[in-house]
C-alpha cells in the first residue's frame, strides 16, 4: 500500500514537471491515434494498413524500387527525387510504407518544436505555444502525415529549415542549408526553396562585410542563372505547365470551374516553356489577371464547392481568423534576426505565386506548406491585440 501511495506521488510530481509543449505531444499523439482509428469515416482517409495512398504514390512507390535496384528514378518521378530517396530507403531497412508514417510523425513533431522555438526566441513564450498548439492539432495539416504524398515531410523539412538558418549556431546554419537543400528536390514547386536559401546566403555574405566572399558569390551566382533557368523549364516542361495555363483549368479535376480557354492569335515558336508563357501573357493580359486572381481566391480561401457545408465552414472561419491576425502579426515588432520576417514573407508568396502559375489542387494540398508559417504571424498579431486591449482593460 505503501510503495502504491509513494508511485502515486512520484506521478504527481512527473506530471506536474512535464512542461506544456510534452503534455501538447502527448494530447497530439492521441489527436493521430484518433484519426488513425476513424479513419473510414473521413472522406479520402481509411487508412487501413496505416497509409493512404493518394494518385501520385504509385509514381513516388515505383520510383524507390529503382533506386533500390541501382538506377535513377525517370520522367515526372525525378522531380520528386528527394520523396523517392526516402521511401527507397524505408523499404530497403523493411520498415517499408507504414513505416514512412512513422517517420513523417516523428518529423512533424520536431518540426512543431521548432515552430515553438521560432515563436518563442523571435516574439514571445506565448507566441511560440499558440503555433505549437495549433500546427499539432490542425487536421487538414496533420491528416497529411498517413499519406505517401510529399506534403508531410515538405512541410517538416521547411520549418525545420527555416529555424536552422536563423539559429545563431553556424553549425545549425549549415545544417538549415542542408535540409533545405534536400527539401528543394522533394517536388517540383518546393525548387522555391533555392530561392529562400539564395537570399539568406546573400545575407549572411552581406553581413560579414567581407567584399571578396560577396563578388566571389556574385559571379557564383551569375554562372549558376542559366543551368538553373534550364533546371525550371525543365521542371515547366514535364508538368505540362504551358498547356494547362492556356486550358483556363483552376481547380485541378474539377472542369466546372474553369474558363475559357485561351486562344492565341499568334504560334508561340520557342524551345522555351518560360518564353511561351511569357509571350502568351503579352497576348492576352486580361486572360491571365482572370485567372491569376480566380486561382488566388481559390488557393487562399481554401473553401471547395465539393466540400460538405460543415468542412467548408470549418475552413472559411479558421483560414479567415488566421489570416486577419497575420495581417496584424506582420507588423509586430520582432525580438532580433529580420531576415526571418522577410523570408518567411518570400515563402509564402513564392508558394502563392508557384500556384497561381500552375494549378490549384483538389484538395487544397498545395497551400498547406504555408500555413504553418502564417499560424506563426496570427499568433504574434493575437497575443499582440491581447496584450495591448484585453490586459489592459484588466490593468485599468
Amino acid at each position: 500500500m505503501l510503495n502504491i501511495i509513494k508511485k502515486s506521488i512520484f506521478l504527481k510530481l512527473f506530471f506536474k514537471k512535464l512542461k506544456f509543449e510534452y503534455w501538447c505531444l502527448l494530447a497530439w499523439i492521441v489527436f493521430l491515434i484518433i484519426f488513425y482509428y476513424s479513419s473510414n469515416f473521413i472522406t479520402g482517409g481509411d487508412f487501413v494498413n496505416g497509409y493512404k495512398l493518394g494518385s501520385d504514390s504509385p509514381r513516388y512507390i515505383n520510383a524507390a524500387f529503382k533506386i533500390i535496384n541501382g538506377s535513377l528514378p525517370d520522367g515526372k518521378a525525378l522531380s520528386y527525387l528527394t520523396y523517392d530517396f526516402f521511401l527507397a530507403f524505408c523499404i530497403f531497412i523493411k520498415i517499408n510504407l507504414f513505416g514512412s508514417v512513422i517517420i513523417q510523425i516523428f518529423l512533424t513533431a520536431i518540426a512543431a518544436l521548432c515552430l515553438l522555438k521560432i515563436g518563442t526566441d523571435f516574439w514571445s513564450e506565448n507566441v511560440g505555444k499558440l503555433t505549437f498548439f495549433i500546427f499539432l492539432f490542425y487536421p487538414h495539416i496533420q491528416i497529411r502525415n498517413f499519406y505517401i504524398l510529399t506534403e508531410s515531410i515538405f512541410i517538416s523539412l521547411t520549418i525545420i529549415g527555416f529555424y536552422l538558418i536563423t539559429n545563431k549556431s553556424k553549425k545549425f546554419e549549415i545544417c538549415g542549408f542542408i535540409t533545405l537543400f534536400f527539401a528543394s528536390f522533394i517536388r517540383p514547386n518546393s525548387i522555391i526553396l533555392l530561392v529562400i536559401i539564395f537570399i539568406k546566403l546573400l545575407n549572411v555574405i552581406i553581413n560579414s562585410n567581407n567584399k571578396f566572399y560577396y563578388y566571389f558569390f556574385l559571379i557564383i551566382s551569375l554562372f549558376l542563372i542559366i543551368p538553373v533557368f534550364n533546371i525550371v523549364d525543365i521542371l515547366i516542361g514535364k508538368e505540362q505547365i504551358y498547356n494547362y495555363m492556356l486550358s483556363g483549368a483552376i481547380i485541378q479535376g474539377f472542369p466546372e470551374l474553369n474558363i475559357n480557354p485561351l486562344v492565341l492569335e499568334n504560334e508561340i515558336k520557342s524551345k522555351y516553356n518560360i518564353f511561351k508563357i511569357i509571350s502568351a501573357f503579352y497576348q492576352d493580359p486580361i486572360y491571365f489577371f482572370n485567372m491569376i486572381t480566380t486561382k488566388l481566391y481559390w488557393s487562399i480561401l481554401r473553401y471547395r464547392p465539393y466540400y460538405s457545408e460543415v468542412h467548408n465552414y470549418f475552413i472559411l472561419i479558421s483560414s479567415l481568423t488566421a489570416y486577419l491576425f497575420f495581417i496584424i502579426g506582420i507588423f509586430v515588432k520582432i525580438k532580433r534576426n529580420l531576415i526571418l520576417k522577410k523570408l518567411i514573407i518570400y515563402f509564402i508568396a513564392l508558394t502563392l505565386l508557384v500556384i497561381v502559375f500552375t494549378f490549384v489542387d483538389w484538395s487544397g494540398r498545395f497551400f498547406l506548406p504555408a500555413l504553418p508559417f502564417i499560424f506563426l504571424f496570427s499568433s504574434a498579431g493575437f497575443f499582440h491585440i491581447f496584450d495591448k486591449f484585453y490586459l489592459k482593460n484588466v490593468k485599468n
